[in-house]
């Protein structure tokens, strides 16, 4: 906990990533800021092998409006080799936006 403190404090709030008993029956991996991972982690002994990620610094955050989320949707459906789920997914992940605002806009056609 106090190497997740001092990102925080010396880094600012990077993501980062907690991998735990990694090939194991109990393997573990937990995402988010250090604070946030800080908070699953209260009041728990961690044990077993433990791997810390750090990302970089900051990423800028790039804005993209419901027409250009629209029309990537569209873009994918087009192909036919995605379901809606992963259409949405894909998505998601390449524009960096948030699941709920992909799938809002995705039924809401």
């Amino acid at each position: 906990m106090s190497t997740l403190q001092d990102v925080a404090d010396y880094l600012g709030e990077r993501l980062v990533v907690i991998c735990r008993e990694l090939t194991k029956v109990f393997e573990e991996i937990i995402r988010g800021t250090a604070t946030d991972v800080m908070r699953v982690f209260s009041g728990k002994t961690i044990k077993g092998e433990v791997t810390l990620i750090v990302g970089g610094g900051r990423q800028p955050e790039m804005v993209f409006s419901d027409e250009e989320i629209r029309n990537r949707i569209r873009a994918l459906e087009k192909g036919g080799t995605l379901s809606k789920r992963d259409s949405i997914d894909q998505v998601t992940r390449e524009l960096g936006v948030s699941r709920k605002r992909v799938y809002g806009l995705t039924v809401k056609k």
